[in-house]
């Protein structure tokens, strides 16, 4: 039973990022469709996340996030400290990796969104309008999460 949770952890910490996001966006999406949003709620709130000082905002912190995320990890790579050590010893080293390089390519996915929702969100049909969206808001949601990850794990880490 004990082995079975703790695969179950282990699948769930490689999944949740995309999973909650994916989640997140199909609660929102069916809760419009249901009409359990209003509708002035939902312009505002759309208002608010496209307006050009939110986006830039935006793309500064998820520049930053990048930045940082690469200089952790070229730190966690020179780093000999005993508890690198043993994540290489029980084989979950890669998955650190992994981890990184997850947020640190939804950090880059979110930057380019970003600025594609900025530049092109306007002339779009509505359908590809939607799926820009759809995308943007899922990638960003990622990003936060994927970072999350890694930096939980990482400054578990430095505890031991």
């Amino acid at each position: 039973m004990n082995r079975k949770i703790k695969t179950i952890r282990r699948i769930w910490e490689k999944i949740y990022p995309s999973a909650v996001s994916l989640l997140l966006l199909l609660g929102g999406f069916v809760l419009t469709r249901a009409g359990l949003i209003p509708p002035a709620a939902l312009a505002s709130v759309k208002e608010k996340i496209l307006s050009p000082g939110f986006l830039d905002t935006l793309v500064t912190v998820e520049s930053i996030l990048l930045g940082f995320l690469l200089a952790v990890f070229a730190l966690v790579l020179q780093s000999g400290s005993p508890a690198i050590d043993e994540l290489k010893r029980a084989n979950r080293f890669r998955e650190l990796i992994a981890y990184n390089r997850n947020a640190v390519i939804h950090s880059f996915l979110t930057v380019v969104l970003t600025l594609l929702v900025t530049l092109l969100l306007e002339p779009l049909p509505a359908c590809a309008r939607s799926l820009l969206l759809y995308l943007w808001l899922f990638s960003t949601l990622t990003s936060l999460l994927s970072t999350f990850r890694f930096l939980d794990i990482f400054y578990a880490l430095t505890k031991q």
